[in-house]
């Protein structure tokens, strides 16, 4: 049923409906808040004008009710305040630590070494030196062990 058929009764019953289908009530439960017979929810539910009207209350409620990390920050932020008014500062070392965990501050950091070819191939030699050789390379004077391995 397309709105250029409704009267103002129909449009506004209608909307109610929906309105009672985004607060939780199911069809039955909603038709009969709306006016209607319990038995006839089904049928509103699935008429293009109800089901338009439940996709915008459905969209504003998921903007109204979304959670983001700017919102998380603020009410750290908020906690920090109210944490300080209060003076506990276990409360506002705990907000901090979160604070830092969300930004990533205490995350590992990365180091990336990228070896030029010349590096790679001088590796690459290092590698398939014999520990003999490697011992007379590295210049050691005085005792040591060559360990096996096994």
């Amino acid at each position: 049923m397309g709105t250029k058929t409704m009267t103002p009764h129909m449009v506004m019953s209608r909307t109610k409906f929906a309105q009672a289908m985004l607060l939780g009530m199911n069809a039955s439960q909603a038709a009969v808040h709306a006016g209607f017979n319990s038995r006839e929810g089904k049928r509103l539910a699935y008429e293009p004008f109800v089901m338009n009207l439940l996709a915008e209350g459905q969209k504003k409620l998921q903007k109204k009710f979304e959670y983001t990390r700017t919102k998380a920050v603020k009410l750290l932020y908020e906690a920090i305040d109210m944490s300080r008014v209060l003076e506990d500062p276990t409360a506002v070392i705990r907000a901090v630590q979160e604070l830092n965990r969300m930004h990533g501050y205490l995350a590992p950091e990365v180091h990336e070494i990228h070896l030029s070819e010349d590096s790679s191939k001088r590796e690459r030699q290092i590698k398939e030196l014999s520990d003999e050789k490697l011992l007379e390379l590295s210049a050691i004077d005085g005792e040591y062990e060559v360990l096996s391995d096994g």
